[in-house]
């Protein structure tokens, strides 16, 4: 696993090409430091990056995301948007 000091991406910036950026986080396990009016807001990390930010905090991420997933599935709304996100 690289580890990386989280590089500074404006919001405007993840806004206009979402799913590149996020491609990008998950190819080459980059992190993210997310600013909007020069305030850090969030951070974009790979999935082992918080797989082990879980772990230390005794949480177990795929069991969450498989919990939201079977929440989400019953609305179709949410469906439809996440079928468009995977197509990002």
């Amino acid at each position: 696993m690289k580890t990386s000091v989280a590089q500074p991406i404006q919001m405007a910036d993840l806004r206009r090409r979402p799913g590149t950026i996020i491609r990008h986080v998950a190819t080459h396990e980059q992190r993210l430091l997310i600013y909007a009016h020069r305030r850090e807001m969030a951070a974009l990390v790979p999935i082992r990056d918080l797989d082990a930010l879980e772990q230390a905090s005794g949480h177990s991420t795929e069991a969450q995301l498989q919990k939201m997933l079977e929440r989400l599935g019953r609305h179709d709304a949410l469906r439809q948007v996440m079928q468009v996100l995977d197509r990002l």
